[in-house]
């Protein structure tokens, strides 16, 4: 849990530089850093539910959810940072790759319509891209395997608990 604690802490950064209208490479990094840690999370619980540990098939959906929008969101700011320095056609690969890795939908409403915003959004900067590729640069998409990927940059740590006043047990006598 403390994974997920912490992408949510780092997600509420990233919401926080969003705002701010910090660049797409650094928006990238960030979302990039949240998908880690939750694909961090996401092994953790398949180990726990290997050792007989009943977990939430909900809660893994939301998790996983949660990851492919971070993804989604991380390359779609690669991808307009690509596209300002001039790769026109690795920005365009980038983004066909980010809507071939969207392909699983959520099963909750709520989480299908935020899914479906961002997979919009990505399918409009795709065209967007082609059209303007199409018109005016005519440059080569790269194979996929040539693609660049974000980076991850993790803004937030896990801070052990050290008590500051002394502590001691608790003995209850029966």
């Amino acid at each position: 849990m403390s994974l997920i604690c912490l992408a949510d802490a780092q997600a509420v950064t990233v919401r926080k530089a969003e705002e701010n209208g910090n660049t797409g490479r650094l928006l990238a990094k960030l979302h990039y850093g949240v998908r880690e840690f939750l694909v961090e999370a996401i092994g953790v619980l398949h180990l726990a539910t290997k050792e007989c540990k009943d977990i939430s098939s909900a809660l893994l959906e939301f998790i996983s959810s949660c990851k492919i929008l971070h993804e989604m969101k991380s390359f779609k700011y690669l991808a307009e940072g690509l596209r300002s320095d001039g790769q026109i056609g690795t920005a365009i690969g980038v983004l066909q790759r980010a809507l071939a890795n969207a392909k699983t939908v959520p099963r909750e409403e709520s989480w299908r319509l935020v899914s479906n915003q961002v997979i919009d959004d990505l399918t409009q900067l795709l065209r967007k891209y082609e059209h303007e590729n199409d018109f005016v640069w005519h440059e080569k998409v790269p194979k996929i395997d040539e693609l660049p990927f974000p980076q991850a940059v993790n803004v937030v740590s896990f801070i052990p608990y050290q008590p500051q006043i002394w502590e001691r047990m608790l003995v209850f006598k029966i």
